[in-house]
């Protein structure tokens, strides 16, 4: 759960789990596009383990927020397409938490997804919304230019000019910040 959500206790830890969430997210699409590996994680709220400090458990357990490992367990049948049944799937919008809905077993191979085990549900998280089509342009990066700067090839035959929008006034100027920072 720390891979999701903020975990001010214990920031080191949430960082870590962050940066394993999306690892997934960005390399689990790809692997299974191309070598047919799947990745997904498996983030579990509370469960008893012996990375808790002492009396934690208890406490938890007390207070009704102690997640069973069936429920671990049951995420990963879902990932390994055995069956169990569909009342302890949901689908949570990252954009409307307050939106539940039933789900089935998955049709599809599941890779790059984010499987979080609470209580006795698993809940699929879907990805985040792009802001707007630039973020989705710049994130899936469908005309290359990220692979391609990486492999040394820069796309510059039939780039468009960059159109700054009704923002540009606030923007600083481009050569301002070559000057700052000493770029050529």
């Amino acid at each position: 759960m720390a891979g999701i959500y903020g975990f001010q206790v214990q920031p080191q830890y949430a960082s870590a789990k962050h940066g394993i969430v999306g690892l997934v997210r960005s390399t689990g699409p790809k692997l299974l596009r191309d070598e047919s590996i799947s990745l997904n994680a498996v983030l579990p709220a509370f469960v008893a383990t012996g990375l808790a400090p002492d009396g934690l458990i208890d406490v938890v357990r007390m207070a009704g927020h102690l997640t069973p490992m069936r429920t671990v367990i049951n995420a990963f049948a879902l990932l390994l397409e055995e069956t169990i049944g569909k009342e302890c799937y949901g689908r949570i919008d990252d954009n409307d938490d307050s939106k539940r809905e039933g789900l089935e077993q998955p049709r599809a191979v599941l890779s790059g997804e984010r499987i979080e085990a609470s209580l006795d549900y698993i809940y699929l998280r879907k990805q985040v919304r792009f802001a707007n089509e630039s973020q989705r342009s710049l994130i899936e990066d469908p005309k290359g230019w990220w692979s391609g700067a990486y492999e040394g090839k820069r796309r510059t035959k039939g780039s468009q000019p960059h159109n700054p929008g009704p923002c540009a006034s606030a923007m600083v100027d481009a050569d301002e910040v070559k000057n700052v920072f000493n770029y050529a």
